[in-house]
């Protein structure tokens, strides 16, 4: 979605949370801010440099603070919330299918394209946990659109 990003995923008993949403917004947000200066993209950088102005220590702020995880307990409702995730971009009208929108899994899973996202597919259900994080207020969900490519880049690196 332009606005925010769905994730499901899994960790080990010995991991928490909140370090790996931690860890994936240091790395998204150092990730994005050097391809936002190497593009000249300084209408971006001048949005998150806003966002952090009242935090003494960062000049840029990417993500929005929290996530709101989801623990998928049965197959089930990790299958309803699969298919909630791939229909999100139909349900705002951005795509009549979901495996047409080009930052969602469901191009994984119905046309067998890894070439954006990767997943393990030998995984069909594990205990998971559902999450949402937002880019900061003030952001135009439409710039976002150009700044996913830059997440799936950083991420794909």
């Amino acid at each position: 979605m332009p606005t925010h990003l769905h994730l499901i995923t899994s960790n080990n008993d010995d991991t928490i949370l909140s370090n790996i949403m931690r860890d994936f917004r240091q790395y998204t947000s150092r990730g994005i801010r050097k391809l936002l200066e190497e593009d000249k993209q300084m209408q971006f950088l001048k949005i998150f440099e806003k966002a952090a102005s009242n935090l003494p220590k960062q000049q840029y702020r990417v993500w929005k603070d929290g996530f709101h995880p989801v623990a998928l307990k049965s197959e089930k409702w990790f299958n309803e919330k699969l298919a909630y995730l791939h229909a999100n971009s139909i349900r705002k009208g951005f795509v009549e299918l979901s495996e047409h929108w080009k930052y969602s899994s469901a191009r994984n899973w119905v046309l067998d394209d890894d070439s954006i996202i990767t997943i393990d597919r030998e995984v069909l259900f594990c205990e998971g946990l559902a999450l949402y994080i937002s880019p900061p207020r003030g952001m135009n969900p439409w710039a976002i659109k150009s700044i996913n490519t830059k997440i799936i880049q950083i991420l794909s690196t």
